[in-house]
């Protein structure tokens, strides 16, 4: 649990430093993680209080989701692609409130949400990857901020769609089970947050 706060914290320092040189994508992946590390902060915060803590999630799931397609609107759609993501992005959020009154309440964990705007993440990413190869748009792509912003958005958020689709099942059938799956979604979060990292670390788009 403390190596993604860790990588967080580093990736905050560096994008302060960083900051005036940062793009606007980049400047958004600073934000993302600055809201990730408070989420994750206030939730080991609450959980030793005995506190349910899944309520954080129903906000920052569709805040989340905005924030990421706020990247690749700047960075990698047409006219078109943009306004199908401003419209993806009202979407989810609507998801989010008619999910919380109608499907999982805050003391639930907003799974449907998260599988939706990972579904969508990923789907976007895929394309994103697409137009780069057909246009050729980076010459030299793995010094590109935004290749690594993508490689993080498509290996977190496509393993995130396997475990929250078979999370719930798997951690009904043994505590075992729900260890490992909470195990692995850490995993791949520390993969996600180093690619991010690394993103800080390239020029600009």
């Amino acid at each position: 649990m403390f190596v993604p706060l860790a990588i967080m914290a580093i990736g905050m320092l560096v994008g302060i430093l960083k900051f005036q040189r940062l793009g606007q994508a980049q400047r958004s992946v600073i934000i993302l993680m600055g809201l990730a590390l408070l989420v994750e902060v206030l939730s080991l915060t609450l959980s030793k209080k005995s506190f349910n803590t899944v309520f954080i999630f129903h906000v920052y799931a569709p805040i989340e989701y905005c924030l990421l397609a706020w990247v690749f609107v700047k960075t990698s759609f047409d006219r078109r692609g943009q306004k199908a993501l401003y419209l993806s992005m009202a979407l989810i959020f609507l998801l989010a409130i008619a999910n919380l009154l109608f499907w999982q309440s805050y003391n639930e964990l907003n799974t449907n949400v998260i599988i939706v705007s990972s579904i969508t993440l990923v789907v976007i990413s895929v394309l994103s990857f697409f137009r780069i190869l057909n246009k050729m748009v980076y010459t030299k792509i793995e010094k590109s901020s935004f290749f690594w912003i993508n490689i993080g958005v498509l290996t977190y958020f496509s393993s995130s769609i396997v475990l929250f689709v078979f999370g719930d099942w798997l951690t009904q059938l043994d505590l075992e089970y729900s260890i490992n799956v909470w195990l692995i979604h850490i995993f791949f979060n520390i993969i996600q947050y180093l690619c991010f990292n690394i993103a800080l670390w390239m020029d600009p788009e």
